[in-house]
């Protein structure tokens, strides 16, 4: 099982070791902490996911305004290949990656790093665009999943997550954490 931006939340992790027995490794490059093995199946990785190898300098945010450590981005073919994980199954992989899984899945599709993956868990963070293209890109991702063999069996709106436009002052939920599974495993 991988997990990807972590933050302060280790209880899907933790469960999902402990309650199934899961190998889990956790990325999360945002919250300054060196990699380490946190206990006997959960490893954490100071390192992002992305859909291509870079160092990433995130902005300074109010109210650190320091910059911060540049970051590590790999895409998943990188990640399985350091962690020798090329040719296992992975159970569930879970994404909420800031924007950056509309990078990282299409590398993911095309690398066919999704093929082995049973289930997949992604918050998508879908601020409607000014340019269309941008939003058509967005539904090609969503079809290319789709094609692949995922099917959506849960998903709801991260209601932590409104814009309100300033145009006309509708409010808008921008994120949806959606879950797939993968029908070659059903």
């Amino acid at each position: 099982m991988s997990h990807s931006k972590i933050g302060d939340k280790w209880s899907f992790d933790d469960e999902m070791a402990a309650v199934y027995g899961c190998e889990v490794h956790s990325f999360d490059p945002s919250i300054n902490q060196s990699s380490h093995r946190r206990s006997d199946k959960v490893w954490f990785h100071n390192k992002g996911i992305d859909g291509q190898d870079k160092i990433h300098h995130p902005k300074p945010k109010p109210p650190m305004m320091a910059p911060s450590t540049p970051w590590i981005m790999n895409t998943l073919r990188t990640i399985r290949t350091d962690l020798g994980h090329l040719s296992r199954h992975i159970d569930i992989l879970k994404m909420d990656v800031e924007k950056s899984e509309w990078l990282a899945l299409p590398d993911m599709l095309t690398s066919h790093m999704l093929d082995d993956v049973g289930q997949l868990f992604v918050e998508f963070h879908w601020k409607v665009e000014p340019q269309r293209f941008k939003t058509i890109e967005k539904l090609i991702v969503l079809r290319s999943l789709y094609d692949a063999g995922f099917r959506i069996f849960y998903s709801h709106k991260n209601t932590r997550t409104i814009y309100k436009y300033r145009s006309n002052l509708k409010e808008r939920v921008f994120c949806y954490e959606v879950y797939f599974i993968n029908i070659k495993y059903v």
